[in-house]
């Protein structure tokens, strides 16, 4: 099962879920890896590169997948999952 829920938190302003279905292996390593791991806090410079990979994914082709956003403006409030997920959290500390 390549399924990630992730929640990506810009600490302390934007908090954001996204589903990801189906991940390449690669792409699934790579989440994994940044669970628990905070740019400007406990990330190494292999991280903040696979963040950057990251933010290029959510803002290009999975920028669709957004479930979730407590951004003011957006409409995305409940949370309702079909399938089983791995939880990956990370995200960036401002």
């Amino acid at each position: 099962m390549n399924n990630i829920l992730l929640i990506y938190n810009e600490v302390p302003e934007d908090l954001r879920i996204y589903q990801l279905d189906g991940l390449s292996r690669s792409d699934y390593n790579m989440l994994k890896s940044l669970h628990g791991i905070y740019i400007n806090g406990n990330s190494t410079e292999e991280h903040d590169k696979h963040v950057e990979t990251l933010m290029l994914k959510l803002n290009g082709e999975w920028s669709g997948n957004l479930i979730y956003s407590d951004r003011e403006g957006d409409d995305k409030g409940v949370v309702t999952l079909v399938d089983h997920f791995e939880v990956v959290v990370t995200g960036f500390i401002l």
